[in-house]
Formats: C-alpha cells, sequence, structure tokens
C-alpha cells in the first residue's frame, strides 16, 4: 500500500496534466499583466496566472506560475510576489538558481530582466520575503523540504538602462 501511494505521490508531481479529471480553466489574463516567466539557468519557462490572497488561502495553478496581484507588477517599483509548486515541470528546478542568474518576465512581446541577488531556504511560516520593498524585485518562492516545511526564495532585481550605461562609462 505504501508502495502505491508513492507511486501515485510521484506520479502526481511529475504530470499533474494527468490528474485533470474535470476541465481546466486558467484564470483570465489581464490586459498589462505579465505573461511568462524565464529562468534560462535552470532551464525555466512558465505561463503567469493572476492570483488572489483571500484570508489565508493562496488562488494557485498547476499550469504555470501564480503571480499575487495584491503585490506591485513585476517591473514596477516594490516586491512583486510569483510563486508556485515544487513540481519537476513547474519550479522544481528552483534549486539549481544561483546569484548572478538572469530572470525574465514578459508582458507580450516585451521582456524585462532580473538579475538573482538571493536565493535560501527559509521557514515557510517566513513572510518578510513578500513585504514590501523600495527597489523593483521579483521574489520568486516555492515549497521544499520535508513535507514542504521550508520555502526556495530566490530574490531578482531588475536591470535598469541606466546602470548598464552607468557602468559601462566607468569602465572607459
Amino acid at each position: 500500500m505504501l508502495f502505491i501511494v508513492g507511486a501515485y505521490l510521484i506520479w502526481e508531481r511529475t504530470n499533474p496534466d494527468r490528474l485533470t479529471l474535470i476541465p481546466y480553466t486558467a484564470p483570465a489574463r489581464l490586459a498589462g499583466q505579465p505573461d511568462t516567466l524565464t529562468i534560462p539557468a535552470a532551464h525555466i519557462s512558465l505561463p503567469i496566472y493572476p492570483a488572489h490572497l483571500i484570508g489565508t488561502h493562496w488562488d494557485q495553478t498547476t499550469r504555470g506560475v501564480s503571480y499575487l496581484v495584491s503585490s506591485p507588477l513585476p517591473g514596477t517599483q516594490g516586491n512583486s510576489v510569483v510563486y508556485g509548486h515544487n513540481w519537476t515541470n513547474l519550479l522544481g528546478p528552483l534549486n539549481k538558481v544561483k546569484p548572478g542568474d538572469a530572470l525574465f518576465v514578459k508582458y507580450g512581446t516585451n521582456s524585462m530582466k532580473f538579475t538573482v541577488q538571493f536565493v535560501g531556504i527559509v521557514a515557510a511560516n517566513t513572510m518578510s520575503i513578500i513585504a514590501p520593498t523600495t527597489d523593483t524585485r521579483v521574489t520568486l518562492y516555492t515549497c521544499t523540504g520535508f513535507l514542504d516545511s521550508q520555502r526556495i526564495v530566490v530574490t531578482a532585481i531588475r536591470d535598469t538602462p541606466t546602470t548598464s550605461a552607468q557602468s559601462a562609462y566607468s569602465s572607459v
């Protein structure tokens, strides 16, 4: 019995599409919201769906990552919160990300580049990771650890053209 339950959980985690017993209706994407999250170093490229926090319930999807709409849009000032399941086909490879890696958020045909500044593991009840900030960042996280008791957190700061231009001039 234990083997059957274990095999079922592995099957669920690696291929959640097979579990769809009813037609899936993805949340509607609104104009001006992000479309895709890409982290080339970890081979992650996922659609972004809007999500709400209602009381203690966090909306979530099995088709991509969730963007918490009560946080700022990625690329605007503040801490944009994006999260998803720790499944192989979703954010399972997040543990391969390291500081300095690029993270991209796509809006239609436009893409914004962020550079990973922090990768770490925190307790599941650590809410400071989603606190408002004065910089322009994306905080991405998923579950990890025994019985998903911890969170892998990736924080990336937006690259700005003025920063690149300033560093180019300072090297001349």
